[in-house]
């Protein structure tokens, strides 16, 4: 009976090209962890390869999307690189971000089985790599760290606010008293390398401050706090 089952895994591979046919099994692999299903995938695992992954952390993901696929050994291993979607926490707080992921694949029996290639580092093959925190700061930036506003001229200025983070970040302007001065932003929740902006509407009005006034905006879920100065002048 295994022979037979074997044979006719040789022929339904051969029907198809090695690429689609393995576009197909990692596909069904993932869904797997999507659906919170990875331990049902034993069969799929290759047989040097299966106490470690037994051993190994079950990730659930929300989503995945195969990005490449190189094949190696005459077309019967691969390395394939995913972007999926996977839970990260960042100073105690969890948020959802898109990542890289790698995997490593090859032609056992007949089939594309899942395997630990000696050549891919284990964390890349086993799971995605979670960013570290330090790595995850800094990465809302502002295109501008101060900006000169002018009530003589044309009153509504702003600065670009960029997301460089792998997930969805929100932003809370803290209050600013100024007379005549009105800050606001443009969108407060920004996706994975989105824009939005700070605009600053000044009328000029009344004196203005000797001094810069910070603008401080606040970063869930990192707890940064991004800073831009307004510097109040006269003239242009």
């Amino acid at each position: 009976m295994k022979i037979c089952l074997t044979l006719l895994a040789i022929s339904c591979l051969s029907a198809q090209s090695p690429e689609d046919a393995l576009r197909a099994r990692v596909s069904k692999f993932y869904q797997a962890y999507v659906d919170g299903k990875a331990r049902t995938l034993e069969p799929m695992v290759a047989e040097d390869s299966k106490d470690k992954w037994f051993s190994s952390e079950k990730i659930r993901y929300g989503s995945f999307v195969i990005k490449s696929i190189e094949f190696s050994n005459g077309d019967k291993q691969a390395k394939v690189t995913l972007e999926v979607e996977s839970t990260m926490r960042v100073r105690g707080t969890s948020f959802t971000g898109k990542v890289p992921a790698v995997s490593s694949w090859k032609v056992e029996e007949g089939e594309w089985r899942f395997f630990y290639d000696p050549n891919v580092k284990e964390g890349d093959a086993r799971k995605v790599r979670i960013p570290e925190p330090g790595e995850l700061l800094g990465k809302v930036t502002a295109a501008k760290s101060e900006i000169k506003l002018c009530g003589c001229g044309e009153p509504v200025f702003d600065v670009a606010i960029n997301n460089g983070m792998p997930g969805e970040v929100r932003l809370a302007l803290e209050p600013v008293s100024v007379p005549g001065l009105r800050v606001s932003l443009k969108e407060t929740t920004l996706k994975p390398n989105q824009s939005t902006r700070l605009i600053l509407e000044y009328d000029g009005a009344e004196k203005p401050p000797a001094l810069p006034v910070p603008v401080y905006i606040n970063i869930d879920p990192t707890g940064e706090r991004l800073v831009v100065k307004m510097i109040f002048t006269t003239t242009n």
